[in-house]
């Protein structure tokens, strides 16, 4: 006798890895759109395609589990990992994950990070130091709210 399952659940409880995992997964089988190359309505169409073989079920704001489309496969990991950059102040890894473009970058846009003007650092109190982060971290958490609302 012979037994075979029609379907086999997979559980990741880290949604920013799972998903950027189909993403990738989906786009890396084409070589136009492998290693981000390609538009982002080609990276959604591989995505919605993938779907229809392996269907992503996730959580909605209400607790329900409800399967995600190609848009929600692309969003949810930018949306989570912005939060996270948010809640520690802008000291994530998620910032400089891809820093090694940079050196990659076309040669114009190297000449214009070459001309730019070292900082120098000006001594600060201490409560001053914190009063400017406590405006920059307002100003940004008003552009991300800013950023939200358009989504």
């Amino acid at each position: 006798m012979n037994w075979f399952k029609s379907k086999m659940p997979i559980f990741d409880f880290d949604p920013t890895r799972t998903l950027t995992i189909f993403d990738e997964f989906a786009n890396n089988l084409l070589e136009k759109t492998a290693n981000g190359k390609g538009t982002a309505e080609e990276h959604e169409a591989n995505i919605r395609q993938l779907l229809n073989f392996f269907p992503v079920i996730g959580e909605d704001e209400d607790g329900k589990m409800v399967e995600l489309d190609a848009k929600q496969v692309m969003s949810i990991p930018r949306h989570l990992k912005s939060q996270e950059v948010v809640k520690r102040g802008f000291m994530s890894n998620f910032l400089f994950t891809n820093i090694s473009r940079i050196f990659s970058a076309p040669t114009e846009v190297r000449n214009i990070l070459d001309g730019l003007v070292t900082a120098k650092e000006e001594r600060v109190s201490e409560a001053r130091t914190q009063l400017r982060v406590q405006k920059t971290l307002l100003l940004m958490i008003k552009a991300k709210l800013r950023f939200l609302r358009n989504v």
